[in-house]
């Protein structure tokens, strides 16, 4: 009995040890201990190895039914399983259902998770929550000679969680600083899907899904294909047909195909019930040779390509007719949204076993969604490549029989007026034409640009040439766009605009067809070209010899002096001296030195006027002398009128100008006659509209009207407003703002002005996402808009209008005394001190700020290699700072042997990137303190930050004489100096 009882012992140690030893491709244990995340990596990879190996010989890795078998070998082991992709059901989804619930409940819980990613590779998640929080352990599987290897393991938070009722997992993980925000979003489907759902998914919808394409983002039917981009679909179905990517991708000179029509055709008429007439009108196609243009998209039309939604079958029904109606929702992980949007794709089974697709219908939601990631294809040429050829042959042939075209572009357009003509009369009625019009560059490339109308349409296509070393023309460059719109002024003018603005660009260019005639031309360049619509009023308003003191300024002394000097002035300490200021001013206007004095700002202890520079602006107006008159006392009066581009007339403005010649060759203005042609803000804000300030401290024209809708949003009320911006540039735009009761958006039009009035020539519309609206007067919000890598450039998200506007003498001080120190170039704001303890403070950055409150102009450490003299930078310091000249050399970076002072440029050696240094200053109080000083509190606003607060800090200052401030400290007050990065230094003490 004994031995008996002794052998049933053993046989039941050796069965828990098996048990115990047991791992791999057999149920998973439950274990008493942890397994790290490691481990369970490893032992996960080990179970797939055999065929992981058997994929990767046969090339099937990224195979779907590789993932399947994957997904149910680790369902077989025990596993909770799920592809990245969301295609397939997760195996034992039990576990995670469990711990998903009871994060929901607060309650404590782990599970853990395999993710099979791309080419085998598995993704392995602990989950852990406690108190609220969800602590998530992950890492890598990825394989070294069919092996299994774990790695890259990284603990983190799930800053934000959300399981929904359909069964979606949503969570947002904390990133490391300088990681994309966007990276952090993750969506796991937990609860199972039908069978034929997903099926159904990954036979018809997610092949063409929601990228690159607008297939399944608008409405269409058979009947009507309009919506449909034909060219956006042409690569989706490629990959559909053949099960491979298409050979007419990127990576040709130009990009551009001829594909012939009968491979193109096959994939449209395979997959979509048409006829050829439908796809050619939808395309460019070449009847004679039978070939379809075709461009892939490239970084001209890129769009956004990543974190946006994915489709996913959730019904499949059959109707009388034998098709199927799919109603696909979609899943944005972003947004954490398992419902985005819905629409119903109809699809018809054909007895070979392939598909058509019938119609697409978008279905409405109650809370909205802006489809904004899609953006069209640029243009595809509507000139054929032997066409093209020709063009680029001509050109070559002009600059190889002239090296000196580019003096006579001119004389060459002049010669082609009335063929621009017959083209600009055919353009209107809607006929076919061509013109080859010509530019000159600055920097030497001679371009001939030919415009073409053809079946409705018209293009732009470019060609530029550059001469070779060996003094040979070769085309430099070629490019083609759609031109939206064309406008042959009576002046000869030809204006045109692009479908695609360049950024930087203007919105409209132009060509001068009709030049000048020859004494208008001398009389432009003498009298008129060097002065500004835009920098002052001199030519917005009318004025004779009463008025004119009023509006003038040293921004338009210095236009003065560079028309007959062709220099810029000498100054003394950063200012104009009188002498020189007056000199020029009442020779050049009728105007006396006391009125100079009384309007200009003159300091009578510098005997100076004080330098006021604007800075200079893209595609403004220019005006130009179209005819003169002499009059009998000797005087000439000019007729001049404004081009300008943008707002597509060659008359913006009518001026009469009187001047009187003398005859030393110098010359003074004794009146302005003005008529206003075309809109600017001025004449917005007077017709009742809201028009934003022209900087960060002026406030909207007509605020209280923006301030009603607002009101209207805060207390749920449906409400719209439209905002307008004046550019630089000479356009604007509106921004129309939608409030339905629930949610805000925006849409955003660059408005031009034509014959007809204003119209809007591009419209790009966004989701709000969150807005506020502070009690200093400022509204800000945030865009839902595509990031990095999506586009290639940076879209801003976060938007900061000012409303209300500031208090005038805030903002007088703030403009004057504060915005040339700043956040970003010095520590000054952003630190602690006071007369006692000063030993903070970057000395050698906040030169550069002084400097330019002292002399007016910026600093130019390039000029100073060796550093700057000791007696220039102290008296310069100790005029704004309460400091002694030993205090700057002890504190400073100073270079005693040298006796210099060290200086650097702000760069990426002594930056920190950080939102926070972008921040401006704006005082919100001044208040006398009773000993002579004043405290100054100041709120950071930092747009980048969606904040007008990110620092609030008091600034002791005093006034020692008229017309200077001295800074005696600076408080941080509240929490703010948690909130201030970490500052660097811009010239370290120990490098000197």
């Amino acid at each position: 009995m004994k031995r008996k009882y002794i052998q049933c012992i053993l046989i039941i140690l050796w069965v828990l040890l098996a048990g115990v030893m047991w791992s791999g491709c057999g149920k998973k244990e439950e274990e008493s201990v942890k397994k790290d995340i490691l481990t369970v990596g490893r032992e996960a990879g080990t179970c797939i190895r055999d065929i992981y190996r058997e994929a990767s010989v046969s090339g099937t890795l990224s195979g779907a039914d590789t993932t399947e078998r994957i997904l149910k070998r680790l369902g077989e082991a025990g596993y909770s399983a799920v592809d990245a992709d969301n295609q397939w059901n997760m195996t034992c989804p039990e576990p995670m259902e469990e711990f998903c619930q009871n994060v929901q409940k607060g309650m404590d819980g782990e599970a853990v998770l395999v993710i099979v990613m791309s080419e085998g590779q598995l993704c392995c998640c602990d989950f852990s929550s406690s108190e609220n929080q969800v602590e998530i352990s992950q890492c890598m599987v990825n394989w070294e000679n069919n092996e299994p290897e774990a790695g890259f393991k990284e603990e983190f938070q799930a800053v934000s969680w959300l399981y929904t009722d359909k069964g979606y997992l949503f969570f947002e993980r904390s990133l490391p600083e300088g990681y994309e925000k966007d990276m952090g979003y993750r969506a796991i489907r937990v609860k199972p899907l039908d069978i034929r759902c997903r099926e159904a998914c990954r036979a018809y919808v997610a092949p063409i899904n929601y990228y690159l394409n607008n297939m399944f983002l608008c409405d269409w039917d058979e009947k009507n294909f309009k919506q449909l981009n034909f060219y956006d679909l042409f690569e989706p179905l490629y990959r559909m047909d053949y099960g491979c990517e298409s050979p007419y991708g990127v990576h040709t000179e130009n990009d551009q195909y001829e594909i012939p029509g009968e491979e193109f055709e096959k994939l449209f008429f395979k997959y979509f019930q048409m006829d050829g007439e439908t796809l050619r009108k939808r395309t460019v196609y070449q009847a004679e040779n039978h070939v379809y243009q075709y461009r892939p998209r490239g970084m001209h039309d890129t769009a956004r390509i990543t974190n946006i939604p994915y489709p996913e079958v959730v019904d499949c029904s059959q109707n009388s007719d034998g098709t199927l109606t799919l109603t696909v929702d979609a899943v944005w992980p972003k947004k954490m949204m398992d419902k985005a949007f819905s629409h119903k794709v109809v699809i018809r089974p054909m007895p070979d076993g392939s598909f058509q697709y019938v119609s697409n219908q978008v279905v409405s939601l109650e809370k909205s969604v802006d489809l904004n990631w899609y953006t069209e294809r640029g243009a595809i040429s509507i000139l054929t490549e032997e066409e093209q050829n020709a063009l680029e042959d001509a050109a070559l042939s002009l600059a190889s029989d002239n090296r000196d075209i580019c003096a006579e572009v001119d004389a060459m357009n002049a010669d082609n007026y009335e063929a621009a003509l017959q083209f600009y009369r055919a353009y209107t009625e809607g006929g076919d034409g061509q013109v080859t019009l010509y530019q000159a560059y600055k920097n030497g490339i001679f371009g001939a640009l030919t415009f073409t109308c053809r079946g409705g349409s018209i293009q732009s296509y470019f060609i530029g040439i550059h001469w070779n070393r060996d003094g040979a023309p070769e085309v430099y460059q070629t490019g083609n766009g759609n031109i939206v719109d064309l406008n042959l002024t009576k002046k000869g003018y030809f204006i045109y605009m692009k479908e695609f603005t360049a950024m930087h660009g203007s919105l409209r260019e132009y060509i001068r067809l009709k030049p000048l005639p020859e004494q208008c031309r001398e009389l432009t360049e003498k009298y008129i070209s060097g002065l500004s619509y835009v920098n002052y009023d001199l030519l917005l308003n009318g004025w004779d010899r009463e008025q004119v003191a009023a509006l003038l300024n040293t921004t338009v002394f210095l236009d003065i002096y560079r028309m007959k000097t062709g220099e810029m002035p000498e100054l003394r300490d950063g200012k104009i001296p009188a002498e020189l200021f007056e000199a020029v001013m009442t020779e050049a206007f009728p105007v006396s030195v006391e009125e100079l004095r009384r309007n200009c700002g003159y300091i009578e202890e510098a005997d100076a006027y004080p330098l006021e520079r604007k800075c200079s602006r893209q595609f403004e107006p220019f005006g130009e002398v179209v005819d003169y008159q002499e009059n009998a006392d000797g005087t000439l009066t000019l007729f001049v009128e404004a081009v300008w581009a943008d707002y597509n007339t060659d008359c913006a403005y009518r001026n009469e100008i009187t001047v009187e010649p003398h005859e030393d060759g110098s010359y003074r203005y004794l009146s302005n006659k003005v008529e206003k042609t075309g809109t600017d803000g001025e004449t917005l804000a007077g017709e009742g509209n809201i028009v934003l300030g022209v900087n960060d401290y002026a406030g909207m024209a007509n605020y209280e009207k923006m301030e009603a809708f607002l009101g209207k949003a805060e207390s749920g009320e449906s409400c719209g407003a439209e905002v307008y911006e004046i550019h630089k540039d000479g356009g604007y735009s509106k921004y129309c703002f939608d409030f339905d009761g629930r949610n805000m958006s925006v849409e955003i039009s660059i408005v031009t002005w034509d014959s007809q009035g204003p119209i809007s020539t591009g419209n790009y519309q966004y989701e709000i996402e969150s807005w506020s609206y502070t009690e200093k007067g400022w509204f800000s919000y945030v865009l839902d808009v595509p990031e990095p890598p999506e586009v290639s450039e940076v879209i801003r998200d976060k938007v900061m209008m000012r409303v209300r506007p500031m208090d005038e003498t805030c903002r007088k001080f703030t403009e004057h005394w504060l915005v040339p120190v700043g956040y970003q170039r010095n520590n000054m704001f952003s630190t602690e001190w006071d007369r006692e303890h000063m030993e903070a403070l970057d000395f050698n950055a906040l030169y550069e700020s002084f400097y330019y409150l002292f002399y007016g102009e910026p600093f130019e450490s390039e000029d100073f290699p060796e550093g700057i003299p000791a007696k220039d930078f102290e008296n310069v310091m100790l005029r704004y700072l309460p400091v002694s000249r030993e205090e700057l050399r002890e504190y400073g970076a100073y270079n005693e042997e040298t006796g210099r002072y060290g200086c650097a440029n702000l760069g990426c050696g002594n930056y920190s990137v950080a939102a926070f240094w972008t921040s401006v200053p704006e005082v919100k109080d001044i208040r006398e303190n009773g000993d002579g000083t004043w405290t100054v509190t100041v709120d950071a606003v930092c747009e980048r930050e969606g904040t007008d607060c990110i620092l609030s800090h008091e600034l002791t200052v005093d006034f020692p004489e008229e017309g200077s401030i001295r800074f005696l400290g600076n408080h941080l007050v509240g929490d703010g100096a948690g909130r201030i990065p970490l500052y660097r230094y811009r010239v370290e003490k120990n490098r000197l």
